[in-house]
């Protein structure tokens, strides 16, 4: 097994060039489903768009057949199963697609090689949720048979953020970013411009294999920190996102919670009046390359608010600053003052459960239910956020978001 690192924290037509090509290294093939439960043809058609601006052969199989997954085409430089999942198989669409647990009219890749593929990507739930051993799981199959690197959820996350969260990822790996750059800047990207919650399952993803590689085709342009004159945060500086870069010296160590340096910085340059106490704080940990995230959150009496930004660390130094897109307007004191919290409803944790399930209307056994909670200050109103995950007929899991 290749060294491993876990980041733990979502028709057929051809699509892109018209020439006949052979599967092969420069090739991209995409297997989902447009089934009325599961539509992932959007969430294809939006990778894709990069994958072909890279020059890329790409094709897209909508509810293919088992025959469609040859080895020629599963051994390509990029592949993306999108559909319902488990931690043996992918249901690409009319109960078909791949597995590692021989299930009938699946295609079993347990012996496939995956040798030419730079990455693959398996928008499913629990793809790579593994228990003992990476190979307990298909994205580990995937990666041990070959695949330079893979990138798979653990937990299930809605299909919808997880094809935002794969939308932004190939964006960034098309900028120049390695994938370990890519999945990092997707998460805060998701966060602080999206509004998807901290908490959101689709931020328990995984990778699986060289995370610091990138595809071939952008190997040139990336712009990573190779030398003592370019910044370690050179590689998560974005425009699409409010950003500042810390140019003093300021020391946090990640999961610490000490927030003496950093509290004392933004006091002087970005808000007089900010007091670590007003905010709810949730330090991601530190993973690979040093990296680390924290968020804050303001409080108004107690209630967490969508409205805050995240630091960013390298090494244990605090390097940039990234501002959700409502920060200017509401992050004022006298502003936030004015929102009425008192009256605000307060759902109980099986009230609100319920409310979800009848929203949905599946029959399908209840796996596990998530609430996240929190006051959006752009609607005005608090925020009962329930993820539901189903297992259905055929032991597959999904996952439905209602917002109340």
């Amino acid at each position: 097994m290749k060294k491993l690192i876990a980041l733990m924290l979502a028709t057929a037509i051809s699509i892109g060039s018209a020439t006949v090509a052979m599967a092969g290294r420069d090739d991209a093939y995409f297997f989902g489903s447009d089934d009325s439960e599961l539509d992932t043809t959007d969430e294809m058609d939006d990778v894709e768009y990069y994958l072909d601006r890279m020059n890329y052969y790409t094709k897209i199989y909508t509810n293919p057949t088992v025959s469609r997954f040859t080895d020629s085409r599963l051994n390509s430089s990029f592949i993306y199963f999108a559909g319902h999942g488990n931690r043996y198989s992918v249901n690409t669409g009319e109960d078909r697609g791949i597995c590692i647990d021989d299930r009938d009219d699946y295609k079993d890749i347990n012996d496939n090689s995956f040798s030419r593929t730079e990455l693959a990507i398996l928008a499913a739930c629990r793809t790579g949720d593994y228990r003992n051993d990476p190979e307990d799981c298909i994205a580990g199959v995937i990666e041990n048979n070959g695949a330079n690197c893979v990138l798979a959820w653990q937990s299930s996350p809605n299909n919808g953020v997880i094809g935002d969260y794969t939308k932004q990822f190939a964006k960034y790996v098309y900028r120049g970013n390695s994938y370990f750059d890519a999945t990092e800047n997707a998460q805060e990207y998701l966060i602080e411009n999206i509004g998807v919650h901290e908490d959101s399952s689709v931020f328990d993803y995984i990778l699986f294999g060289n995370i610091n590689d990138t595809l071939p085709e952008v190997e040139e342009s990336r712009s990573l920190a190779t030398n003592e004159n370019e910044s370690a945060i050179e590689n998560y500086i974005d425009e699409d996102i409010n950003q500042h870069i810390i140019s003093d010296d300021i020391t946090y160590k990640a999961e610490s919670l000490d927030f003496d340096e950093i509290e004392k910085y933004i006091r002087e340059n970005i808000d007089r009046e900010f007091d670590v106490d007003n905010y709810t704080v949730k330090d991601f940990g530190e993973k690979a390359n040093g990296y680390n995230s924290v968020v804050f959150r303001k409080n108004i009496d107690g209630v967490e608010t969508n409205c805050g930004f995240s630091v960013i660390s390298i090494d244990n130094k605090a390097k940039l600053i990234n501002f959700t897109k409502n920060y200017e307007e509401y992050n004022d004191a006298k502003a936030l003052n004015t929102i009425e919290t008192k009256s605000l409803i307060d759902y109980n944790e099986e009230e609100i459960f319920e409310k979800a399930k009848e929203a949905d209307g599946y029959s399908y056994k209840i796996d596990e239910q998530r609430l996240i909670k929190y006051y959006d200050v752009e609607l005005g109103k608090m925020i009962y956020e329930v993820e539901t995950v189903y297992i259905d007929d055929e032991g597959f899991c999904f996952c439905t978001v209602n917002k109340f």
